[in-house]
Order: structure tokens, then C-alpha cells, then sequence
């Protein structure tokens, strides 16, 4: 059974989640890494797997 996490770590773990993701962009906007469709089909698949 898993436990709970708690209201304050999930926060701070979603926030750096979504860091992640606006630094992410930014680097792709400014021609940087992968391209954008790539990064965001590898996003959804990390997150919509059963």
C-alpha cells in the first residue's frame, strides 16, 4: 500500500516539476536541445502510462 505524500512535498515537487518544464521551453524557444514535439511526446507518455 502506498502512503500518502504529504500536502507540502507535493507542492515543492510540483513546483520543480513545472521549473523544469518552463526552463525546458525556454531552451527550446531559444533553439537549444530537442525539438518541442519530442519533449512534450515524452512528457505525455511519462505520465499517461498505466
Amino acid at each position: 500500500m502506498m502512503k500518502a505524500i504529504p500536502d507540502e512535498r507535493k507542492e515543492k515537487e510540483q513546483e520543480a516539476v513545472r521549473n523544469h518544464i518552463l526552463t525546458s521551453m525556454k531552451d527550446i524557444k531559444a533553439g537549444k536541445g530537442r525539438e518541442y514535439q519530442q519533449f512534450f511526446d515524452e512528457l505525455e507518455n511519462r505520465y499517461t502510462q498505466k
